[in-house]
């Protein structure tokens, strides 16, 4: 008995080739290939107190760098509401470094560093001069991040603000 071995069809081929391709340029993204050029909003607590917050991410001077607009609001106990707005450039380096510098309306600026994980983006915040922290980025889905921050005190960092946010 003699078989024939057939060889697939030139579409074929083609078809895997364009599967293989998206199907790596998809597990390849770091989070903000994911989430730029999105609004989101958020709840959470931040300092102890219920906030809501917004963020959105664009690509900004020849996509050379990703732009964060961020702005949280928060009521304290003798009913005033705090509004805090800032901005932030991120570069990334390599396929997993990330530097940059955060400008916000207390009219305090500071280096960024950081890291991706699979679908997390961790950023080192501040230096001696100003403050220190991190702030941690978590990737749920489409349409969900949880973010996370914290305060350097004693060389430990302790949480003040936690929110999730679903895009707009």
């Amino acid at each position: 008995m003699k078989f024939k071995i057939m060889k697939p069809k030139k579409n074929y081929h083609l078809l895997t080739l364009l599967l293989l391709l998206f199907s790596y340029s998809m597990c390849g993204q770091n989070i903000l290939d994911k989430i730029k050029y999105t609004n989101w909003e958020g709840s959470g607590t931040l300092m102890g107190a219920s906030a809501t917050f917004k963020m959105s991410w664009t690509q900004e001077l020849s996509d050379s760098f990703y732009h964060l607009n961020f702005e949280n609001r928060r009521n304290v106990k003798n009913g005033s509401e705090i509004v805090f707005k800032a901005k932030a450039f991120y570069k990334v380096t390599n396929d997993s470094i990330v530097s940059g510098t955060w400008f916000d309306s207390r009219g305090i600026s500071f280096p960024l560093k950081g890291k991706f994980l699979e679908n997390e983006l961790i950023i080192i915040w501040g230096n001696e001069q100003t403050e220190q922290g991190k702030t941690t980025y978590t990737y749920l889905d489409k349409k969900k991040i949880v973010v996370k921050d914290y305060i350097l005190n004693n060389e430990k960092y302790f949480q003040f603000g936690a929110a999730e946010y679903i895009i707009d």
